[in-house]
């Protein structure tokens, strides 16, 4: 049978029964699906279909790697609540499977929450307990998942919504109308860059001693016709569905050092550090390094300021190589949302940061709470032991001002100072102070 499976040619309904006892594909799940689904709509039932994301460790490849092997640990815990349970683990580590024979689509929910609890329990895998934490995502067979298709891919739509608060999420209309809003907005974004219609907004860095201007930063923004101002979080969730972070991060890098270049000529800014926001998928491209040495070096009155969105997961080692060589060269390097991620302190002291910006939903919280505030001051102080700047983000108060000096914070910035602006609004702040017509 294994070589007719491999081979691709049909089987027969006897041969189809052994697939609870071996190792099957998911091509043979879905044959399988397809079958119940056609036995529950003439016996006016339902089917959950599930998805569970678990520890790699239950995936067993055969040497053709064509197949996940479900290990028996996992089937028979998933069998004890339900009998009729038929599953495959994928290479991804996931468990893809359904229980036919629901006698009312609200026990799908119930069944889904039991399937994931019971793998919430230690499983022993060759004398060791294991611990699998695992999440789900589920769907039945209805009017609107009526194949084996839409019951698929709105498992993958559930499993997308859990976290740590829910581990098991049931399909739900909404998903598939917000992963439709999602691609459209990507297509969207996709045409503004290739008609450069996005634009860059301005908003300084605050020397929170003297009050002067110590930085700029410099952000995307997208206005589509017809519509609001896209949020910096769906702007970014767009950019990243459709792979577009590197050109709209090379054009934010260009146009910002376009315009303050033009301020620094003509003596309204006398030098300054441009930060824009880098993710590492855009270090990880190949002229990225060769790119912004040449910023870096252009001339000394303009710093270029890389603050990294986030902890790289992979290719680590060569992300942090090339900061540290741009570092190097004069630019700078900042770790983002610092105080809120995860920090390796034991290997911190190795990366190449200059710098380091507080989240604005620790300064948001700081006043009013002694708890937050005292984790704000530890944080300046963290950051001041490893010799890093600190910019404090979201500044919205006098109060939050006045501690953060007292627990020596050297620059800050939000709506307190000023609200991202376009070119030409900050340059007309950078003459009013040029003229002492403004202070901060």
């Amino acid at each position: 049978m294994m070589h007719r499976l491999r081979a691709g040619l049909p089987i027969s309904p006897e041969e189809a029964d052994t697939w609870v006892d071996v190792p099957y594909s998911i091509q043979q799940l879905h044959a399988l699906l397809q079958r119940e689904i056609d036995s529950a709509k003439r016996a006016e039932t339902s089917v959950l279909v599930f998805r569970l994301k678990h520890r790699p460790f239950g995936v067993h490849l055969d040497d053709n790697t064509q197949f996940g092997e479900l290990r028996p640990e996992l089937r028979d815990r998933l069998q004890s609540v339900h009998p009729g349970v038929r599953a495959v683990g994928s290479q991804s580590g996931e468990v893809i499977g359904f229980a036919p024979s629901l006698l009312r689509r609200t026990d799908g929910e119930a069944l889904l929450n039991e399937l994931t609890k019971s793998l919430t329990e230690p499983v022993t895998v060759d004398g060791l307990r294991v611990l699998l934490g695992p999440r789900s995502g589920g769907a039945v067979l209805d009017s609107e998942l009526d194949g084996v298709d839409d019951l698929l891919s709105a498992t993958k739509l559930a499993l997308g919504e859990t976290d740590a608060s829910r581990v098991a999420v049931m399909f739900h209309p909404y998903q598939r109308a917000r992963q439709s809003r999602t691609i459209e907005m990507a297509r969207a974004l996709h045409e503004a860059v290739v008609n450069r219609s996005l634009s860059v907004r301005y908003q300084p860095d605050i020397d929170l001693r003297t009050g002067r201007i110590a930085a700029i930063k410099a952000y995307a923004h997208w206005h589509p016709e017809g519509s609001g101002v896209v949020l910096n979080s769906d702007l970014f969730e767009a950019a990243e569905k459709a792979s577009l972070l590197v050109p709209i991060g090379r054009e934010v890098i260009e146009e910002a050092l376009r315009s303050i270049y033009g301020w620094i000529t003509t003596g309204l800014l006398d030098q300054t550090t441009v930060w824009v926001n880098v993710h590492p998928v855009e270090v990880l491209a190949p002229d990225f390094g060769k790119a912004m040495a040449t910023v870096a070096t252009f001339d000394p009155r303009l710093r270029l300021g890389l603050e990294l969105t986030e902890n790289p997961t992979e290719d680590q080692g060569f992300i942090y190589d090339v900061l540290r060589t741009l570092v190097a060269k004069g630019a700078a390097a900042a770790i983002g949302g610092f105080g809120t991620g995860y920090l390796n302190m034991a290997e911190f002291q190795q990366l190449p940061f200059s710098a380091a910006k507080i989240d604005r939903t620790l300064t948001k919280q700081m006043t009013g709470n002694d708890a937050s505030a005292r984790l704000v001051e530890a944080v300046v102080g963290l950051a001041g032991l490893f010799g890093l700047e600190v910019t404090a983000h979201g500044i919205e108060t006098a109060e939050q001002v006045r501690r953060l000096q007292e627990y020596g914070c050297a620059t800050g910035q939000g709506f307190y100072f000023a609200r991202p602006m376009d070119a030409a609004e900050m340059q007309e702040m950078l003459t009013q102070i040029k003229m002492g017509n403004k202070v901060f």
